[in-house]
């Protein structure tokens, strides 16, 4: 019986538990990010704490110090264990608006100032 199994979890209950999930310093209800994200973006002491069969949320709550939290109780990652600020959790003009390109708050200021017709996100295409 699979019942006994803690891996194997019932889809319903891990949907309902999901949505259920609220951060669990400020209460927001956060946004589901994929395990990835928190690899890609947490330092590299921290990435060994992700568990890949759990769901993980964003708390979106700028002035919260949680930024990505879990089902599992006091199992939460802090901005102080990002490897780059949080767009959200800082306002600072030094923090990337788009972390592929490293475009920051500033970048793309200067570029308007600069310029009539903005470039930054056109020399892709």
């Amino acid at each position: 019986m699979s019942c006994c199994n803690p891996k194997i979890i019932d889809k319903g209950e891990e949907k309902k538990e999901s949505l259920d999930l609220v951060c669990p310093k400020c209460k927001d209800k956060g946004t589901k990010v994929q395990t990835i994200t928190l690899q890609s973006l947490l330092k590299e002491c921290c990435q060994s704490e992700v568990e890949r069969d759990i769901p993980y949320k964003f708390c979106k709550n700028s002035e919260c110090e949680v930024v990505y939290f879990s089902s599992k109780k006091g199992h939460f990652f802090t901005k102080d264990e990002l490897r780059v600020k949080a767009t959200l959790k800082d306002a600072g003009l030094d923090v990337n608006v788009c972390y592929c390109f490293g475009h920051t708050r500033q970048s793309v200021l200067d570029e308007l100032k600069s310029t009539e017709r903005p470039r930054l996100f056109l020399r892709d295409l």
